[in-house]
């Protein structure tokens, strides 16, 4: 609302939270390497990894129907597409999430998922985004 109110739980919005200033985002391209070994939900030192995951239709994915080869042609395509990964968009990151956050089933909280440039975004703990750009290489 205008006065900062939250109209579902009447709170406000405009504070922040000791809990809301521990989290920052970060993004990271599909097949990522390298994330420094600190979970992205509590921030504590993990080496556990966890496979992230998410495929989505290509919405410029296009099967055109050609005089050239009927039905048998247009089935041989889709199979083709289908095989190489051009009807489908992934992307795919392994996160580093720790067994005492996988245990109480903390989520890894997403963002925004750009499936053109193969980015993931996620909400992280900001000791992990210290984490990397800790580990950064500076250009001088």
């Amino acid at each position: 609302m205008a006065d900062g109110q939250c109209p579902a739980c009447r709170k406000d919005t405009l504070t922040t939270s000791a809990e809301s200033a521990s989290f920052t985002k970060a993004s990271f391209q599909s097949y990522a390497k390298d994330l420094p070994n600190v979970c992205m939900v509590c921030g504590a030192a993990t080496q556990r990894r966890e496979r992230f995951y998410q495929k989505a239709k290509n919405d410029r994915y296009n099967t055109r129907v050609s005089s050239h080869g009927g039905a048998f042609g247009l089935i041989f395509t889709w199979l083709f597409d289908y095989a190489s990964g051009k009807m489908y968009q992934e992307i795919s990151v392994d996160i580093p999430v720790c067994e005492e956050c996988k245990r109480q089933r903390r989520e890894v909280r997403l963002k925004h998922l750009d499936f053109d440039r193969q980015v993931a975004t996620f909400i992280v703990h900001s000791q992990f985004k210290a984490a990397i750009n800790a580990s950064s290489p500076v250009d001088t």
